[in-house]
């Protein structure tokens, strides 16, 4: 019988920064099964809406276990990964960190599914723009610093909006995202931890959580919306 503590997973939070880059040299992998993306550019969008202000994206359950060296696709990202004996088998989170390694990464960029440029103006992401419109930024650029400083260097004429770029730069590379890290080798405790998360007790739906939230305050029909 597996003892509580040795089947405990081990809690963890990523910066954003550093699970790209763990995503990126692969030693994130994706079990064969998950491997088709169902996430929409829409998906995408919403997803780095959801990280500038500062909403929580959901939980990630990675499984620690070997992995041989090999040739790891990632979305539109194909990487020749080293062997790991440590590599993360992500059950659960594979959309959200497809689309954060990809829509962050110059190759993942140029694909539709993935392309994310975040408008100044007007304050939101959008599609890629034309080079005529400098305050429309690629995410890959805004991602990093020293790329993000040589293109306001290279387009002066919107000096006054580095600081707002800034902002979403700083808000992008330092949000926090909680990991679940199963170490444990029994695939049957992991399967349990998966259900658990997934599918533990009744779903509410908004009206029954926000009627919660405001009793005796008339509540909007968020279920027909």
């Amino acid at each position: 019988m597996t003892s509580m503590s040795t089947s405990q997973p081990n809690v963890r939070t990523f910066s954003l920064d550093d699970l790209v880059a763990e995503a990126q040299s692969g030693r994130v992998r994706i079990p064969s099964f998950q491997r088709s993306l169902r996430w929409r550019w829409e998906d995408v969008r919403r997803l780095f809406d959801s990280i500038v202000k500062g909403y929580p994206i959901g939980t990630l359950l990675p499984w620690k276990r070997q992995a041989k060296a090999a040739r790891v696709t990632l979305g539109a990202l194909s990487l020749e990964a080293p062997e790991y004996s440590d590599a993360w088998w992500v059950v659960d989170g594979q959309q959200r960190i497809t689309s954060l390694a990809n829509a962050l990464d110059e190759r993942g960029y140029r694909d539709e599914r993935f392309g994310l440029a975040f408008d100044l103006t007007r304050n939101e992401f959008r599609r890629p723009a034309s080079e005529d419109e400098p305050w429309v930024i690629p995410l890959p650029v805004l991602f990093n610093l020293q790329r993000l400083l040589k293109w306001f260097a290279a387009h002066p004429d919107i000096a006054e909006q580095l600081d707002d770029a800034s902002r979403v730069t700083k808000a992008i590379r330092e949000f926090s995202i909680p990991a679940y890290v199963v170490e444990q080798q029994d695939e049957a405790i992991l399967r349990d931890i998966f259900d658990r998360m997934n599918n533990y007790g009744r779903r509410l739906g908004r009206a029954e959580v926000f009627s919660a939230l405001n009793p005796g305050s008339p509540q909007p029909d968020f279920d027909t919306a």
